[in-house]
């Protein structure tokens, strides 16, 4: 099982956005592949096995994504 992406966001008062002329504005963090639940460590269970037919199942060695966060802001005029 696998926590792929997290987001959460807020909608700003509306008093911030008519700072910046627009009608709305939000903010919003989002977190990917934060965790990962596994029976055998440090595999990632959507790109380290073969669905082809004469190998399903075998782990290929390869390394799992990377964890990446980021923030974005929404102005709507």
């Amino acid at each position: 099982m696998k926590l792929r992406e997290l987001r959460l966001g807020y909608d700003l008062p509306q008093r911030w956005a008519s700072k910046f002329s627009a009608s709305g504005m939000s903010l919003a963090l989002t977190g990917r592949n934060l965790k990962t639940w596994a029976k055998i460590p440090n595999v990632d269970p959507e790109i380290a096995y073969s669905t082809g037919n004469g190998t399903q199942g075998v782990e290929y060695g390869s390394i799992s994504n990377g964890r990446s966060f980021g923030i974005s802001v929404r102005v709507t005029p």
